[in-house]
């Protein structure tokens, strides 16, 4: 089946860029032909502001595109939502997901939710974020009415699935991250041999707050490890500018400690089971507060710069957890080729 995947592809954040290209390598070795879909973003205003932060940005922003060119396959028109009717005549079926795709606090998105696929199409989502704790209600019925029009409808946290069935008598799913779907030994060979230092902290902060700064400070000061940060943070290398998404893994994978309010960072360190201590983010930390709660790491959770460093970490599940995400993923995705039977 030939299928487009609706999702951030384009974004400049690692997550995004790495999901994506984990749900496309696993349709199609599935048998699936899978596209991800450019969807056009309004122009944005040409400020002094913008530009400063574009310049400072560039060598990170190229080597988000080195990836996205050398790693992920695109339908070649850009999408919005006055052509993506298009779509309908070159594609059998449609994917919204993984990532925050539901995110409705700025309204309802017509590509993720499909308003313009046709009714003989397949609809399905995978691992589909809402990243709020509950639907705004001014867009509850329109979102709740669209949902139910999907054939399948997979969810990634299992909060964002009990809150939805509030809502809607069908059958939901909840399923991991597309990063889980491809096994350590796959992420190893796409970031084989790119980081040699050995012996420090990894720092990834989508939220640089006090609490997370200070207690980067701490573990420094208690280890004696150097910091190594993709933001700027005192007495850290800061390497933000010069790595991309294969590098990031690479850190990751080589750390001896990882601190982050990050999701996707957290989930790297639950696939190479690294001593990792989560700050909370203040708007999105649930769908991390949900991660570690399926591999029974929640204390790793630091709301206190303070907090005293963990000492053990048991790691004995993970594999085993892993292999039944992936199961329970892989059975989902095979009812792809169950439809219009």
């Amino acid at each position: 089946m030939k299928l487009a995947i609706l999702t951030f592809s384009q974004s400049y954040n690692y997550g995004a860029l790495l999901q994506s290209y984990a749900l496309q390598k696993t349709l199609c070795r599935l048998g699936h032909e899978a596209l991800l879909i450019r969807i056009g973003e309004p122009p944005k205003p040409k400020t002094l502001k913008y530009k400063l932060k574009n310049l400072l940005e560039y060598k990170r922003q190229k080597a988000y595109c080195e990836f996205l060119h050398n790693h992920l396959t695109f339908y070649e028109t850009i999408i919005t939502p006055e052509n993506a009717y298009i779509l309908n005549s070159d594609f059998d079926g449609f994917i919204s997901g993984s990532d925050q795709v539901w995110n409705m606090k700025n309204g309802i998105d017509p590509i993720f939710f499909q308003k313009f696929a046709n009714k003989n199409k397949l609809k399905m989502s995978y691992s589909a974020s809402i990243g709020l704790n509950e639907i705004p209600e001014k867009y509850r019925d329109e979102s709740i009415c669209l949902i139910n029009d999907f054939d399948y409808v997979s969810l990634r946290e299992i909060s964002a699935l009990r809150m939805l069935q509030q809502y809607t008598d069908r059958k939901l799913y909840c399923h991991a991250d597309p990063v889980f779907l491809l096994n350590k030994s796959e992420w190893d060979n796409l970031c084989e041999n790119l980081i040699e230092q050995k012996n420090y902290i990894f720092v990834y902060g989508t939220q640089m707050s006090e609490t997370l700064k200070h207690f980067a400070e701490n573990l420094h000061q208690k280890t004696g490890l150097p910091l190594i940060s993709v933001f700027p943070l005192k007495n850290a290398k800061v390497v933000g500018g010069a790595i991309g998404c294969k590098e990031f893994v690479s850190y990751i994978k080589n750390a001896d400690y990882v601190i982050t309010s990050s999701f996707h960072c957290t989930a790297f360190s639950m696939i190479y089971q690294k001593r990792v201590f989560v700050i909370p983010h203040s708007e999105t930390f649930s769908r991390t507060e949900d991660l570690l709660s399926i591999f029974g790491q929640s204390d790793c959770i630091i709301k206190n710069s303070d907090d005293v460093v963990k000492s053990v970490w048991d790691f004995s599940q993970n594999q085993n957890i892993i292999d039944c995400l992936q199961k329970s993923a892989f059975v989902y995705l095979k009812t792809i080729d169950k439809f219009g039977i």
